[in-house]
């Protein structure tokens, strides 16, 4: 995606960007450089940020620029072929999801399905979403009669099966809100003939997810979520342990990217709790990433945007192409409500360039000056840069931690133990995990600090991290401070977590080290 993005950048030939959406970004840019004197935020975590923006707004451009040039323009293709790189995208997921979830290879790589189809993305949800994203696309197509009908229609009622055995509830509603949307604004554009194909698609999607447990014995699968529904189970208790933290950290939030500091409260008052990275929704992310006035700043500033965007694209400018380029980012605006798809550049980078579109399609850009483009292009050239220099980074970083958790598990010789490289320049956080974690007899001493494995643990809200920070106070006789991160690992990770701990314990021969700090724990 990062490569696409550069690579489709018109260098020579910038001539509109959507300024509001640029706005945006600014203000973006600034709560994360304010995160620096706030929460003293690691270069990385920084870089992160910062890379974010102008990759977003890079898109945005793209988008804006590409909606401008028109069907006679030099750039004539470029939101059709962004369409077209979706549609495909999503039926190969589909045929990929559909044979997963029956079991069938037909020779394609996949992973094990689990009962839920999700083809090769991280989980159903995210799957959900591309599909539906795909059906916005065929709306887009058959507004402007690109595509056979019966291949349209194909398509959509391949899309809406793979959706109905993701049996994703954030996929299903974003379709039915897709589906009104297109009843209620579709025949002002002239789109009245698309009804006809997707409110039928639509209920055939709604048939086999009410019936699949009756249909999936039939074709090999498995329903797993029989009488969910559109039931929001998990959520709620996601967010209500989300606002209890919020109102721990009110003014100055814990931190870009620094969630996992939450459950050190949270742990003391809720009898188990989720160990989540994320809200699952990006307002919360927000308040909690940056604190309530800085947070809140984004929050309305983003909303104004938006409800101004939604008046103008569907109101008094409204047009076949804005209500298609609001359907294509629709489903993406539902997940973020839900869970935290802005995470992923394949779902970023594809809501920043039909959000520029769309505000070309509603006359919200303007002429970038000379001195504009340069400041741009230089941005642009330091961003690609810092993503040459991540990636070379990374990739020594993924080396070094396959060999770390190969030699942890296994008994190594020195012979045969990894030559770690030197620290990182840039992702230090990252390098800072593994110095932490390395038992050899070369680890640097700094690793061992417990003062660090706090905030490795805060960073990364892994079983690994959080067991790391206990035997480092454990290792240092600090043995208060043990229990209370006891206490937080074994409401975090239960009685897994415990019977892995209890392994570490016994392999470093540390029973006889602060032993009341788990005193409370469950035998085996």
């Amino acid at each position: 995606m990062v490569v696409g993005i550069f690579l489709l950048m018109p260098w020579r030939h910038l001539q509109v960007f959507p300024p509001r959406i640029a706005a945006l970004l600014l203000l973006w840019v600034a709560c994360i450089f304010l995160q620096g004197p706030m929460h003293g935020l690691p270069r990385d975590d920084m870089a992160a940020g910062l890379i974010f923006a102008v990759l977003f707004g890079m898109a945005a451009q793209q988008g804006a620029q590409a909606a401008v040039a028109g069907p006679s323009g030099y750039l004539a293709y470029s939101v059709r072929s962004w369409c077209l790189v979706v549609l495909v995208a999503a039926s190969i997921s589909a045929v990929i999801g559909l044979a997963q979830w029956t079991g069938a290879s037909f020779g394609l790589w996949m992973l094990e399905s689990g009962g839920r189809a999700y083809a090769n993305f991280g989980q159903p949800n995210h799957f959900a979403t591309l599909l539906v994203m795909a059906i916005a696309v065929l709306v887009y197509l058959d507004g402007r009669e690109s595509l056979n009908r019966w291949v349209l229609v194909g398509t959509a009622l391949l899309l809406c099966c793979a959706l109905a055995v993701s049996e994703s509830r954030t996929g299903g509603l974003s379709l039915a809100f897709l589906c009104l949307l297109l009843v209620v604004f579709g025949r002002r554009v002239g789109l009245s003939k698309t009804l006809w194909w997707l409110l039928p698609c639509f209920l055939v999607f709604l048939l086999i997810y009410i019936n699949l447990d009756s249909i999936a014995p039939w074709l090999g699968g498995t329903a797993l979520r029989t009488g969910i529904g559109l039931n929001p189970t998990g959520r709620l208790e996601i967010w209500k342990q989300m606002l209890w933290s919020l109102q721990q950290e009110p003014w100055a939030g814990f931190g870009w990217l620094r969630l996992g500091a939450s459950h050190f409260a949270a742990a003391s008052v809720f009898p188990s709790i989720l160990n989540i990275d994320h809200a699952h929704n990006l307002l919360l992310d927000l308040l909690l990433w940056f604190g309530i006035p800085l947070g809140g700043l984004l929050v309305v500033a983003g909303g104004v945007w938006c409800v101004q965007t939604a008046v103008d694209a569907l109101g008094k400018k409204i047009s076949k192409n804005s209500l298609c380029y609001v359907a294509i980012v629709l489903p993406i605006a539902v997940h973020s409500m839900l869970e935290y798809p802005y995470a992923y550049l394949y779902f970023s980078l594809v809501a920043g360039f039909f959000a520029g579109a769309l505000e070309a399609e509603i006359g919200a850009v303007r002429d970038i000056s000379k001195n504009g483009k340069r400041i741009w292009q230089g941005m642009v050239l330091v961003t690609l840069a810092a993503c040459t220099f991540i990636a070379i980074e990374y990739s020594k970083i993924e080396e070094d931690y396959r060999a770390l958790r190969l030699e942890n598990q296994f008994i190594t010789s020195a012979e045969q133990r990894h030559t770690y490289h030197s620290p990182p320049k840039l992702l230090t956080q990252y390098g800072e995990l593994i110095a932490s974690q390395r038992n050899d007899a070369q680890a640097p001493d700094e690793g061992r600090s417990p003062e660090l494995a706090r905030r490795l643990a805060e960073r990364f809200p892994w079983l690994s991290t959080h067991l790391h920070y206990y035997l480092a106070l454990v290792r240092k006789d600090r043995c208060q401070e043990a229990a209370e991160q006891w206490t937080v690992y074994e409401v975090l990770f239960g009685r897994f977590g415990v019977l892995k701990a209890e392994e570490q314990i016994e392999k470093w021969s540390l029973q006889a080290a602060c032993p009341s700090s788990r005193a409370e724990a469950p035998k085996p």
